[in-house]
């Protein structure tokens, strides 16, 4: 058991995947301010199962004991607005006592204390999420899969990903934005050809449509989830985290589409020596 106070991060089934690391850097952040240790419970997720074991701040077996007598928060949205979670997130931590929490936080305060979606992080925070974020021998595998017999690459090779995000309506039939996507990535891709695209796609319709129509571009048609949704099998998660750590290995990441993307920016983020720019097309 630790020495001082401890918060274990609770993978609570109801956001994706970015948020959960979003919240963690969050809780990396006010551990280092208010000192205290911090861990990740991993029998919350299936997500834990196929990323390395990890004896410094993954709990597992016997996680029972550090649950008896302590508080549990849950500290998302939706739920509470970003600014209540920040609050009150903190204000836990001031109490001085271990605890356990389920958040997706926001890290990145302005100087009106507002809020930010998230924002750069500093080098120590990135190692310790690169540590935690590892994937075991079986997504590895996988990961090389794709590469090998879909893609025709290796994973050392130099590539671009375009990141199709365009909402959580993952078969959502949406002709007017799959021909504006195919309009645009065309366009792009027509200026630079001498490195390989790939396409990592949120919509099963518009990726589908995509690959038929763009022969140049590479894509795995594989299955939409969030993975902190409660029926998500472990296919489907293991769809998921390939699809972050292909990401995570770009020379560039391109995004497109109407909404945000926690998961491109994230990975951005966290291994940001690979990826060089980031770019709206």
């Amino acid at each position: 058991m630790p020495t001082k106070p401890y918060c274990i991060h609770n993978y609570f089934a109801c956001y994706g995947f970015a948020d959960f690391l979003r919240g963690t850097i969050a809780l990396y952040y006010f551990c280092k301010k208010y000192n205290y240790d911090l861990y990740i419970d991993t029998t919350t997720s299936n997500v834990f199962k196929y990323l390395k074991p990890n004896t410094k701040y993954f709990l597992h077996d016997g996680i029972e004991k550090y649950y008896k007598n302590t508080s549990f928060y849950k500290y998302n949205c939706p739920g509470m607005s970003y600014h209540d979670i920040y609050i009150n997130l903190e204000n836990s931590f001031k109490q001085g006592k271990s605890f356990i929490v389920s958040t997706n936080s926001m890290y990145n305060i302005n100087a009106q204390g507002i809020p930010q979606y998230w924002g750069d992080i500093e080098d120590n925070c990135k190692e310790f999420m690169r540590e935690i974020l590892q994937p075991n021998t079986l997504l590895n595998n996988r990961i090389q899969d794709v590469f090998t017999n879909i893609y025709n690459m290796k994973e050392n090779d130099q590539f671009k990903i375009i990141h199709s995000r365009s909402g959580d309506d993952f078969k959502k039939e949406d002709e007017q934005m799959c021909e504006n996507f195919h309009r645009k990535i065309c366009k792009y891709m027509e200026g630079d050809k001498n490195i390989e695209y790939i396409l990592i796609c949120d919509n099963v319709y518009i990726g589908h449509n995509l690959n038929k129509n763009i022969p140049l571009l590479k894509y795995w048609e594989n299955m939409k989830y969030h993975s902190g949704n409660k029926t998500v099998s472990d296919e489907g998660i293991i769809n998921v985290l390939v699809d972050y750590f292909i990401m995570s290995k770009a020379y560039e990441l391109l995004p497109i589409g109407p909404c945000g993307s926690g998961f491109n920016l994230s990975s951005s983020l966290i291994f940001g020596s690979k990826l060089k720019r980031k770019e709206s097309i």
